[in-house]
């Protein structure tokens, strides 16, 4: 895989630009030195795009989202990360459902496990299937396109594929309830409303957003990443049924687990502290009155 140096002359583009993700890999991108054009949907998401960035001026610019012809142009790599959830906000973080099979009991996942049950799924029960396992089968679906595309074209073009997929994002520098995306919000319901047992108890990964995006860059600048899918996940969880409020009796049921040391031997990705994250995140809700 040909490497990309930070330096203001590379360029990358960040699909999706205005999303929770992307922002955070715009902000890594940046602050190591490269350029960014990122992709929205009108040039008023542009223009506040703009507006959050506006300390690296011409370092950063946008095109709206259509055919990516003249959007590519100039560019030393692609960033594509818009991934809306159905039913949630528009824009979103991905999640790794593509590699989250079913399962029935205590479970190990890595990066070689596949959600092809959920494609089994939809093909016999059509419409009547539920939105997340569509959801789930189409993320799969599309990965495996892209594979195959990766697969079928890498001798003739000189650019590798490389997948991150990450847990439930979580630290988020918002203005209003409105803004927080999915992710954080279950946080939110997790930590501060009132939930069933079934609920609080249940195994709930997370990864804070600021590694996912040291991540994707990272996967630029490492030879060793090309062809490579990466699982980014911190090995802890959080839940009400793990920290023990309000019900100090609930047992939580830790259902799975996520083996994520790819992505830290690789990409060198050492994850930020359970305390780290927690803390920021409570930050940020205080930081904006939501505890009044």
């Amino acid at each position: 895989m040909p490497t990309v140096e930070a330096t203001e002359n590379t360029k990358v583009l960040v699909t999706g630009a205005n999303g929770f993700v992307a922002m955070g890999i715009i902000q890594e991108l940046l602050q190591q030195g490269f350029s960014v054009r990122g992709s929205v949907r009108s040039h008023e998401k542009g223009m506040q795009l703009k507006e959050i960035f506006s300390t690296y001026g011409d370092k950063l610019e946008y095109v709206i989202e259509g055919a990516f012809d003249e959007a590519v142009l100039g560019v030393k790599a692609v960033q594509h990360t818009a991934s809306p959830v159905p039913g949630y906000f528009p824009d979103e973080d991905p999640l790794e459902v593509a590699h989250m099979r079913p399962f029935n009991g205590p479970t190990v996942l890595d990066e070689n496990d596949w959600g092809d049950e959920y494609v089994k799924i939809v093909e016999e029960r059509g419409k009547e299937a539920a939105i997340m396992d569509k959801y789930s089968a189409s993320k799969t679906l599309s990965e495996r396109a892209a594979w195959d595309f990766y697969e079928q074209h890498k001798k003739g073009v000189e650019w590798d594929l490389v997948v991150i997929s990450p847990s439930h994002p979580l630290n988020q520098n918002f203005k209003t309830a409105d803004e927080v995306t999915r992710s954080v919000h279950y946080w939110y319901e997790y930590m501060f409303e009132e939930q069933p047992a079934e609920i609080l108890k249940a195994t709930t990964t997370y990864v804070d957003v600021r590694d996912i995006a040291a991540a994707h860059v990272e996967a630029l600048k490492k030879e060793a990443a090309a062809g490579q899918f990466f699982l980014t996940h911190k090995p802890e969880y959080f839940a009400k049924g793990i920290l023990k409020a309000p019900l100090p009796d609930l047992k939580a049921e830790v259902m799975f687990t996520i083996n994520s040391r790819k992505a830290q031997d690789i990409l060198g990705i050492k994850y930020r502290s359970f305390e780290e994250t927690m803390l920021s995140m409570l930050a940020e809700f205080e930081k904006r009155c939501f505890f009044d």
